[in-house]
């Protein structure tokens, strides 16, 4: 279910049909997540960039992601598959990205 409420003009980013009523924190973790994602051709590359670019028009930050990944400092665990167990964790000290 998407929550909708109206708001506006000045907030509203991107051409999309839904309005989704999101703090900064919400914002802010989605742009850390876009930026630890390498876009390639397939299909959802154009959504990411457009969710990228509405997200800059909305923070007045033409970088954002990177703004994103500062804040939110996000940290990528490697697990064993049978146990569990952390074999690896990456931090900002690293380059990690997911390749969709």
């Amino acid at each position: 279910m998407i929550r909708t409420r109206p708001t506006t003009e000045d907030l509203i980013a991107g051409d999309g049909e839904f309005l989704i009523a999101m703090s900064h924190d919400e914002i802010t973790l989605i742009g850390a997540l876009l930026g630890m994602v390498r876009l390639g051709q397939r299909q959802y590359q154009q959504a990411a960039m457009n969710i990228m670019d509405a997200l800059e028009d909305l923070t007045a930050d033409q970088d954002f992601t990177t703004t994103a990944l500062v804040d939110v400092q996000p940290q990528l665990e490697v697990r064993d598959p049978n146990t569990f167990d952390i074999i690896a964790r990456y931090d900002d000290s690293h380059i990690f990205e997911f390749i969709v």
